[in-house]
Order: structure tokens, then C-alpha cells, then sequence
């Protein structure tokens, strides 16, 4: 599938009619502004962002504001409808915000964003990275949330554990010597089936067949990011009980590809994890989203920073239809 890419002129210029270069040139523009962006993590990658969009099928729109800014959409049709989505495994809109723009302009350009899908008649979401929220304001006609994640540093202390929850510590005593650490040789299709499996637990649908699962994490493990593979064996059975794989850049990891079966698993494999990204020099962890109430309370017990970030959505008439249609036909 060939992105397409939209190039919008300067700021100070009138949109113009968009011209679409090949997949070569539109790649090539987005990594020289991407290495000068403000902000940058495994979600602004080219390689992953095309991953996304193979997997879901869904299409990439690229946009430029000369060299200053640029965004990627992905467009996603369902019957007769057009929405702007973010995909699952993607947090945050990849937004490329050159450092050369000066801060006190940073949030009139980021509110351009929102121009280029302005005609769209269906759903748009957009999801600002935390660094990024900063700079966002309200939109008209859009609806604002403050979405929230944990930031848990990775940092080594005298007393690892000591901001974690008495509970946490507590499992933790009683069930690290039942479990071996696995480090990058995970079997990435039983983490997809313990992440599928993690979806159904809750009452929802994974975003892709376990197989699916399995083909995105590994194409993307596959060179594509920086990526550390980490999993928990239960040493009394010999299975694996659970694994992440998380996404790294610079000092930042994010908790991206990750399911477990019930238990203490979940927590030792979190444990084990926080000395093994320290050692490559990640100081951060994002735990990507604390929204869902069971799920964030587990990884409150990690004694993170709660971190918002802003979330923009607006919906027509015709996609609250479709989706009731979708819904009640899930549920026959």
C-alpha cells in the first residue's frame, strides 16, 4: 500500500491543491523533518506507522506544512463512512514538530492539524503525544478529553521497590522465585494469544485475529523499532505466562505489545523489566494509556506519574449509526 502524500505550502500561504510523490520521496520527507521534531518516538517512525496501516489496511494521509510540520492520518472506510482514526497499538497522532519553530508558536501551528480533514462529513480522532499536550488547545466542534498514562521511571534506586504499592510488594515477596525471566527469545504468537486473550477477559474484541497479532509485532520487532522482548516463564509448568515487547526511543520506553494469563505474573514480568530497559539507558517508561479503571489501577501500584494528554474527537450522525449497526451485529 503506498502512503499518500499530501503537501501542504508555508504558513503563511493558502492551502493549495495537494500533489502526491512517490512513497520514496514522501518517506524521505517525513524522516529529515521527523529527526528535527521536537517530539519523537517509535509512533513517528515511517516503519511503524506503514506496519499499522498494512495491518489494518487502513490508508496513510500525510500532510506537510512546509518544513515546519507535518502529520500522519490513517483513514479508515467502513460501509459508506470515512474516519480518521488512531490505530490500536498507536497511542498518540504521529505529529513531526520541528524544533526550529519557536515556542511561542508552537501551539497556533499545532492547531492546524486539524485543516486538512475539515471537509471530512464522519468521525475524526487525534490523540496528542503528553509532550505534545502542552501546546493544545481546544478545537470548535471537537469534543476535548484530558486522557491519562503512567510515566514509571526505570531508574535504578538503593530501594527499587519502594514506590510501589504494598499490595504489589507483597505479590511480588511471595511469587518472583516461581518464575525464570525471558529476555528477546519471547515466542511472540503466545504473547499474541495472551494479548488476544487479555482483550476477550474484558468484554472486548482484539483488533486483529491472534495470528494477525502475532505477523504485526513481529514485522515490527523485525527492524523496524528498537524493540525489547521480555516474558516470565512459570519455572513449575515450564509455560509462559506472560510477555511484552516494548517499543524504545532515545530514554523512553513504551509498554506496547503486552498480555499475561491471571496471576502475579503481569507484576514480576513489570518488575524484572524496569532493571533491563535501565541497562539500555531508558530512564522512562510510558505504561501507553491508565483510562480503562481495573487496568489503571494495576499499573498505579507501579508508583508512576499520572500524565494526561489530549484527546480530540467529533462524530457525525451517520457514524453513531454505523457503529450501533456493528455493535448489535457483534452481539447476535
Amino acid at each position: 500500500m503506498i502512503p499518500r502524500l499530501t503537501i501542504q505550502p508555508h504558513l503563511e500561504r493558502h492551502i493549495e491543491p495537494s500533489v502526491e510523490p512517490r512513497q520514496k520521496q514522501a518517506r524521505e520527507a517525513w524522516d529529515r523533518l521527523n529527526e528535527r521534531s521536537i517530539v519523537r518516538s517509535p509512533f513517528t517512525d515511517w516503519a511503524v506507522m506503514s506496519e499499522l496501516s498494512r495491518a489494518f489496511g487502513w490508508k496513510q494521509r500525510v500532510v506537510f506544512w512546509g518544513d515546519e510540520m507535518a502529520v500522519c492520518f490513517f483513514e479508515r472506510r467502513r460501509a459508506v463512512a470515512r474516519d480518521i482514526v488512531v490505530p490500536p497499538f498507536s497511542p498518540y497522532t504521529a505529529v513531526a514538530l520541528s524544533a526550529d519553530v519557536p515556542p511561542e508558536s508552537r501551539n497556533a501551528l499545532l492547531s492546524r492539524v486539524f485543516e486538512p480533514i475539515k471537509g471530512l462529513p464522519d468521525s475524526r480522532l487525534i490523540s496528542f503525544e503528553p509532550r505534545l499536550s502542552g501546546f493544545s488547545s481546544s478545537n470548535p466542534g471537537y469534543e476535548k478529553r484530558q486522557m491519562k498514562t503512567y510515566w514509571v521511571s526505570c531508574e535504578p534506586t538503593s530501594g527499587s521497590t519502594a514506590s510501589y504499592s504494598e499490595n504489589t510488594r507483597r505479590v511480588l515477596k511471595k511469587s518472583v522465585g516461581d518464575y525464570k525471566v525471558v529476555v528477546n527469545s519471547l515466542p511472540v504468537d503466545q504473547v499474541a494469544t495472551l494479548v488476544g486473550a487479555g482483550y476477550r477477559s474484558h468484554g472486548r474484541s482484539a483488533p486483529l485475529y491472534d495470528a494477525k497479532l502475532a505477523s504485526l509485532a513481529t514485522a515490527i520487532c523485525g527492524g523496524t523499532s528498537t524493540a525489547k522482548q521480555i516474558g516470565v516463564v512459570n519455572t513449575t509448568s515450564g509455560s509462559l505466562e506472560a510477555g511484552i515487547v516494548f517499543l524504545i526511543h532515545d530514554k523512553m520506553a513504551w509498554y506496547w505489545f503486552a498480555g499475561s494469563v491471571r496471576g502475579p505474573a503481569m507484576t514480576v514480568l513489570i518488575d524484572a523489566s524496569l532493571p533491563e530497559l535501565s541497562a539500555m539507558g531508558v530512564t522512562t517508561l510510558d505504561f501507553m494509556g491508565a483510562n480503562t479503571p481495573g487496568i489503571a489501577e494495576f499499573k498505579r501500584k507501579f508508583g508512576g506519574e499520572l500524565v494526561e494528554y489530549a484527546h480530540f474527537s467529533k462524530s457525525s450522525g451517520l457514524n453513531k449509526m454505523i457503529s450501533s449497526v456493528s455493535r448489535l451485529l457483534r452481539n447476535k
